[in-house]
């Protein structure tokens, strides 16, 4: 006997009968009950995402604020002192490639440069 094909076999059967008993309740129900029990069912369906939203904005929150804060200065300073020396090497190669006229010369002339940075 194949397992997998039994356990096919055995979960549409479940399901089958899940589905059974659900239509069965269904049509018990009048047309009011039914969309009041459909409206609860949202509303407990909407409720389980919020709280996943909820759970997924606390794993994702900052854990200490300090670090953190410490984090941006030494950033900033980071891209503030990056800035400085590319304005200092700016300023040395300045004069040679304003020189160049022709702008795929000039292109061609900065890109050894960018690349040694």
């Amino acid at each position: 006997m194949n397992i997998e094909k039994f356990y096919y076999d055995e979960q549409t059967e479940m399901y089958e009968q899940i589905k059974k008993e659900q239509d069965e309740h269904e049509q018990s129900l009048s047309v009011e009950e039914r969309e009041k029990e459909h409206q609860k069912l949202f509303q407990e369906a909407r409720t389980i995402m919020e709280k996943a939203e909820r759970k997924k904005k606390e794993e994702y929150q900052i854990i200490n604020p300090v670090k953190y804060q410490r984090y941006i200065i030494f950033r900033k300073n980071g891209i503030r002192s990056a800035v400085s020396y590319l304005i200092g090497i700016y300023v040395q190669v300045w004069e040679k490639l304003a020189g160049i006229s022709d702008a795929k010369r000039r292109f061609n002339a900065a890109d050894p440069i960018k690349n040694s940075l």
